[in-house]
């Protein structure tokens, strides 16, 4: 645009001087007649316009060739117009895909720790003998509860076992050392047994003697009155009592004198401790 107006500039004054030239010329002809009749102005004035119409063909064939050369490095002009189109405007890169963004199910979750095994509840049993009842206790960490009861029957003769054949049921703590099934039983024993250790260390200390004390059902269904010292339940009861009853279940047989302080079906926990149990059965009072 800069170089256009320049040689727009020096075009109109090369025609102004061109035009100057030629007026000095017509008028010089017209009073040449009165001059000294040498025609030297007229001849200079000829020189002056041939000079003028060379230094403007130059001009102008210098302009074109500068014009031509700078053309190609200089940048079309941006009018108003195009500078506020839209096409000139510069716009934000259009996005041309969305990533895929997984759908709920074809998400793995992170790994996580294993849940923890279950924990079968541990269980006791309480036989109190002043009742011929047998509490399933359930352990509850603070205290037993009580989830169930059954009546049972007993060894003929009251009183502590001490030798064996005295037809008495012992008393002390015990646990479950053997399972017998149905196939394996005298009929007199009903399909279930759970043998006892006993003697126990406890025991074997009083000069006790004896063995051969179980838990078991009558095989006639219902219990018989009593027993030559184990303890007895109906048939359908020593059956259900296997769902309590594991190797090593704990049993306590508690004498005569004691009945068990059960509080809303719950029982301390230290009635079926050692120190408790053993130092009531030596006739100690343990509070």
């Amino acid at each position: 645009m800069i170089m256009g107006n320049m040689v727009k500039r020096k075009l109109f004054i090369m025609r102004t001087q061109l035009s100057v030239a030629y007026s000095n010329y017509v008028v010089n002809r017209t009073f040449a007649s009165t001059r000294d009749g040498l025609g030297l102005h007229s001849n200079s004035v000829r020189i002056g316009i041939a000079m003028a119409v060379l230094v403007l063909a130059g001009t102008l064939f210098g302009s074109s060739v500068f014009i031509g050369k700078s053309s190609a490095n200089i940048p079309p002009a941006i009018t108003a117009e195009k500078a506020l189109s839209v096409e000139s405007v510069v716009t934000p890169p259009q996005i041309t895909s969305i990533p895929e963004i997984p759908a709920p199910e074809d998400i793995v979750p992170e790994e996580t720790a294993p849940p923890a095994p279950d924990i079968e509840p541990r269980f006791a049993i309480a036989v109190e003998k002043s009742t011929q009842t047998l509490f399933i206790l359930k352990d509850n960490g603070e205290t037993y509860e009580v989830v169930e009861k059954f009546d049972v029957s007993l060894g003929k003769i009251l009183g502590v076992k001490e030798i064996e054949g005295d037809l008495r049921t012992p008393e002390g703590f015990y646990k479950v050392v053997e399972i017998k099934m149905d196939e394996e039983l005298p009929e007199i024993y009903g399909p279930r047994a759970f043998v006892l250790n006993y003697p126990n260390e406890y025991d074997v200390a009083m000069g006790r003697t004896g063995g051969g004390i179980w838990l078991h059902g009558s095989g006639q269904g219902e219990k018989t009155p009593d027993t030559r010292g184990c303890v007895e339940l109906d048939d359908d009861n020593i059956l259900a009592l296997e769902y309590w009853l594991k190797i090593d279940t704990l049993v306590a047989i508690f004498n005569s004198d004691i009945k068990l302080p059960f509080a809303n079906g719950k029982l301390d926990k230290k009635y079926l401790k050692n120190d408790f149990f053993y130092a009531h059965m030596a006739g100690v009072n343990a509070g």
